[in-house]
């Protein structure tokens, strides 16, 4: 809400629900780079809104807990996106 100008964000073990970071994705207007570490956010945070995605280039996500179909929809919307998504 605070950060519309914020262009790069890292967040580890952080939020407990999609909507932490649905909060954090939605306030950061201008955000080309996230990476996100261990949290519980799965498809309904990476898909709920695509739109947002449309100023981002890399996207970065570690231990979360998307799907591959999740991951495909997105590319297909975006195949400029840079995404790497990680998990165990």
């Amino acid at each position: 809400m605070h950060a519309e100008q914020l262009e790069m964000l890292s967040v580890a073990f952080a939020g407990d629900s999609d909507k932490a970071i649905l909060y954090v994705l939605n306030g950061c207007k201008h955000l080309r780079k996230l990476e996100i570490m261990a949290g519980p956010f799965g498809n309904v945070a990476l898909l709920v809104d695509m739109g947002k995605y449309e100023t981002m280039q890399s996207l970065w996500m570690s231990s979360c807990e998307v799907t591959l179909g999740g991951c495909k929809t997105l590319e297909m919307k975006w195949p400029n996106l840079n995404m790497e998504i990680i998990s165990e």
